[in-house]
């Protein structure tokens, strides 16, 4: 039998995106309707944390460059939405159509991406809220 001449190299672990797909797909268009429909402060909340989310995991990925920029044209259009129903103004289809190229970038993309990559950007993107919230209210205590 011959020897191995091969190093040995450990490999992360790569969970496959299953039902979580589905689930964050599902939860990115019923919060996007809600916005619409309602102008639901919650739905607008609840989207912005997963664009911010998945475009954390998506930044350093050359593979993901395109989708990216998307994506952050889809956060920009959020920022604008974000003050038009903080001023009780409705929301119109010209103001969600980056955010549905948006979204439908994030669902093209979620089957390349891992998700150890996602949580860990989870992670980032919870720690980084809290600073700057700690920062505008002056507090040092977590949220």
């Amino acid at each position: 039998m011959r020897k191995r001449n091969k190093a040995y190299k450990p490999r992360t672990i790569r969970i496959p995106m299953t039902g979580f797909r589905d689930m964050l797909a599902l939860h990115m268009y019923s919060s996007l309707v809600g916005i619409e429909s309602a102008g639901d402060l919650d739905s607008f909340d609840s989207l912005a944390n997963i664009i911010n989310m998945i475009g954390l995991a998506m930044a350093d990925d050359p593979r993901l460059a395109h989708q990216f920029r998307l994506v952050q044209g889809g956060a920009s259009a959020m920022n604008d939405i974000g003050r038009l129903l903080e001023a009780g103004l409705t929301v119109q289809e010209r103001h969600t159509a980056p955010v549905r190229v948006a979204i439908g970038a994030i669902d093209s993309v979620l089957p390349m991406m891992d998700v150890s990559k996602i949580y860990l950007a989870e992670k980032t993107a919870v720690a980084l809220l809290r600073a700057q919230r700690a920062q505008t209210t002056g507090d040092c205590i977590n949220a």
